[in-house]
């Protein structure tokens, strides 16, 4: 059994002890907090890329169209313009 003259390390050690435990959980908590805040950070940049990219590629796409169809017609015009001259 611990001395009376000990006890006082004893509650100092367990005070500590337990003020150990606090902080590890502590610790604990905000770095799961940390890595759902990473996830979610996480998940909205990848929405938004995803959105941006689809964004983009209809704007792309509506003019690349819009440019195929100014060179048909231009490439019409010139062949047109060829058989004038041929004749």
């Amino acid at each position: 059994m611990p001395s009376l003259a000990n006890q006082p390390q004893i509650e100092e050690l367990t005070l500590v002890q337990d003020s150990l435990q606090q902080i590890e959980a502590i610790l604990k908590a905000e770095a799961k907090r940390r890595t759902e805040a990473n996830q979610i950070t996480s998940d909205y940049i990848v929405n938004y890329l995803d959105s941006l990219e689809q964004s983009l590629s209809e704007r792309v796409t509506g003019q690349f169209h819009a440019l195929e169809e100014r060179i048909a017609s231009v490439d019409k015009t010139l062949s047109k313009v060829e058989d004038e001259f041929e004749q």
